[in-house]
């Protein structure tokens, strides 16, 4: 939804069903206050289908967010992770040096 801010770099894959909250309230403040944080995704990125990424979330570059996963913190270049709690399988052995050839559905 964007409204603390959303950076995606380039070659990034964000699938069907994944939702990016980049806004929530503080559980634990008496006025259950609104708050924003960016969410950083950086080149090479792959979001599986379904994931959720909350807000403040930092994927570096070529890391992998299984489906269905939810998401929250700074995740490590190149390596996949699945599950909800989240948790690391195992590092990403690509040199993460290719380039998305389709078309974006929308923009």
């Amino acid at each position: 939804e964007g409204r603390g801010g959303l950076v995606i770099g380039d070659h990034a894959s964000v699938s069907v069903y994944s939702k990016l909250i980049s806004a929530s309230h503080d559980l634990q403040a008496d006025d259950f206050a609104y708050q924003e944080h960016r969410i950083v995704i950086e080149d090479h990125v792959f979001i599986g289908a379904g994931a959720i990424i909350l807000e403040g979330s930092f994927l570096r570059t070529g890391c992998v967010i299984a489906a269905g996963a939810v998401a929250k913190g700074e995740f490590e270049e190149k390596v996949i992770y699945a599950g909800n709690p989240i948790h690391k399988i195992k590092d990403r052995n690509s040199n993460c040096n290719y380039s998305l050839y389709h078309e974006a559905y929308f923009r």
